[in-house]
């Protein structure tokens, strides 16, 4: 998916944060694989999906950010 330059700014800002609070929430060692990050748009949100690598399980952090519907609907 092409992702617009504003929108890799921001996906790169949640994933900085998210990399200092991957091993509280996934134990000792486990690192945030930033290159797998994948942005979904949604009518009312966006999903920033996110690989974990920690041990032998690869987890995924899904993070959702809402947002306004991009058509509004009108009412007869």
């Amino acid at each position: 998916m092409r992702v617009l330059n504003s929108n890799q700014v921001r996906m790169k800002e949640i994933t900085g944060m998210l990399a200092t609070r991957v091993g509280d929430w996934f134990g000792a060692g486990a690192v945030l694989d930033a290159a797998s990050a994948e942005l979904r748009l949604y009518p009312n949100s966006f999903m920033l999906r996110v690989r974990v690598r920690a041990g032998d399980s690869q987890p995924v952090l899904l993070v959702k950010m809402p947002r306004k519907p991009a058509h509004r609907t009108r009412r007869w």
